[in-house]
C-alpha cells in the first residue's frame, strides 16, 4: 500500500472501517506539508467530518461522513485538526469519551439521551491545534478548555439559538491566536487571552453593544492587530469598537450595503469626532482611534461615485499623519480585479486605479494546518 505509480492520477488513499457500526468507514491520506482541510473537505462532496493529524513526514488527513442519529466511534482519540461540515437544519454534535474511545452523536431538532459519558476532559479537545465547524450548532463547546487550540472557525447554522453571554457557559482558549466567527454572542463567551486576528460578522444589529461590554470584557484585546469586519450593517456605531483596540495594525471592511463610518478614524475634534477623552499632557498621538493603525482596506465600495467622500478620505490620510500615525495602505476593492490605492510611495494623498492581472479576491482568514 506504501508504494505508488508516479504516472496514476489517483491519490494515494487507506480505508479503515468498523464493522460494529454500519456504513462506517474513513478515509485516510495522503500526507501533506500544508493542509488546508476545508477547501479538501468541500472537494470531496459528501464528506462532512474530518481529522487531521501530524508526523515527521507531513500532515494526514482522515476524513468521514457525518453521521446522523447513531452514535459513531472516532478512530483517534487526539488530533490535531478537527472539521465539522453539515447542509442540514439544526444540527447538533455531541462528543463523550467512554472506555478509552471518543464517540460521536450528531442528530437533529430534539436532543435524544446520550449513554454515560466517564467523567474526565475529552482528550480530542485538549489535543486540538485547529477547529473548523461549520453549519452545525456550536454549543458542544461550551465548558470546555483547548488547551492547545491555536486557530478557530464557527459558522453556525442559520437558525441555530444561542443565549446572551450571560446565560452561556465559558469556552477557554488560552493559546489561540486567530477567530473567525459569525455570532457575536458566541464570541463573548471565549476566553481568548492571546488573541491577535479576529473575523467576526458584523450583521447583529447590537454588535457594537455586544462588543464593548461583552467581547471586549472576555478577550484580551490589547494585542489584537488584526480586525476583519464582515457584513458592516447600514447605521453600525464604529466608535465603541475601535476603542479598545489600541494595538491594531490592520482592518479590513466588507460593506456591500452599510456604510462606513470614516469620520471615527479622523483626529478628535474634527468634523465634530470623538471618541476618546483627552487629558493635558498627552500627545497628537492620542487624538486618534488605533493609533497604531497600518492598513485600512474596504471591499465592496467605489468611493469615486460619492464626491462628497472624498475630501473625508483625503483628511484621514493627511491629518493622520500630522499625528504621526503610521498607516501606510488605504486601499478599496470596488469589485473584484479592482484596487484603488489612496496612498502614494511617499506618503501623499493619490487616487491611484491599479487593475489587477489575476481577480483579487475577497479577505479571508486564514485556518489551516501547517507542519512548520
Amino acid at each position: 500500500m506504501a508504494s505508488r505509480n508516479p504516472k496514476t492520477p489517483l491519490p494515494f488513499e487507506l480505508r479503515l472501517s468498523f464493522d460494529e457500526v454500519p456504513k462506517s468507514s474513513w478515509s485516510i491520506g495522503p500526507t501533506e506539508k500544508f493542509l488546508h482541510l476545508e477547501n479538501r473537505l468541500f472537494a470531496m462532496g459528501h464528506v462532512r467530518l474530518m481529522l487531521g493529524i501530524s508526523t515527521l513526514h507531513g500532515i494526514i488527513p482522515i476524513s468521514g461522513d457525518l453521521p446522523l442519529d447513531r452514535v459513531v466511534p472516532l478512530p483517534l482519540k487526539e488530533a490535531e485538526y478537527l472539521v465539522l461540515w453539515d447542509y442540514r437544519p439544526s444540527t447538533f454534535a455531541e462528543f463523550q469519551f467512554t472506555h478509552e474511545y471518543i464517540e460521536l452523536m450528531v442528530h437533529n431538532y430534539v436532543r435524544p439521551p446520550l449513554p454515560p459519558s466517564l467523567p474526565c476532559t475529552l482528550p480530542l479537545f485538549s489535543a486540538l491545534r485547529v477547529l473548523v465547524v461549520e453549519r452545525v450548532n456550536p454549543s458542544f463547546l461550551a465548558g470546555h478548555t483547548f488547551h492547545k487550540l491555536e486557530k478557530c472557525r464557527v459558522v453556525k447554522s442559520p437558525d441555530s439559538f444561542l443565549p446572551s453571554p450571560s446565560l452561556f457557559t465559558e469556552t477557554e482558549m488560552p493559546v489561540c491566536t486567530r477567530v473567525d466567527i459569525d455570532d457575536p454572542y458566541l464570541l463573548a463567551t471565549f476566553k481568548l487571552p492571546q488573541i491577535r486576528e479576529v473575523a467576526l460578522d458584523f450583521s447583529h444589529p447590537e454588535c457594537s453593544m455586544i462588543w464593548e461590554k461583552h467581547i471586549a470584557v472576555n478577550a484580551n484585546l490589547s494585542g489584537l492587530n488584526l480586525l476583519y469586519m464582515k457584513k458592516w450593517p447600514l447605521n453600525g456605531d464604529l466608535i465603541p469598537i475601535l476603542r479598545s483596540l489600541a494595538s491594531l495594525e490592520t482592518l479590513i471592511f466588507s460593506s456591500r450595503l452599510g456604510v462606513v463610518p470614516f469620520k471615527a478614524f479622523l483626529p478628535i475634534g474634527v468634523y465634530g469626532t470623538s471618541g476618546l477623552k483627552q487629558t493635558s499632557g498627552e500627545g497628537q498621538k492620542s487624538r486618534l482611534l488605533c493609533p497604531r493603525l497600518q492598513c485600512l482596506r474596504v471591499e465592496g465600495q467605489n468611493p469615486l461615485v460619492k464626491p462628497k467622500l472624498i475630501r473625508i478620505l483625503r483628511d484621514i490620510v493627511t491629518l493622520r499623519a500630522e499625528c504621526g500615525s503610521p498607516l501606510k495602505h488605504f486601499t478599496f476593492w470596488p469589485q473584484p480585479g479592482r484596487q484603488l490605492e489612496l496612498i502614494g510611495r511617499n506618503g501623499d494623498i493619490t487616487m491611484e486605479n491599479v487593475v489587477q492581472l489575476e481577480e483579487a479576491e475577497e479577505f479571508k482568514m486564514d485556518i489551516s494546518l501547517s507542519l512548520e
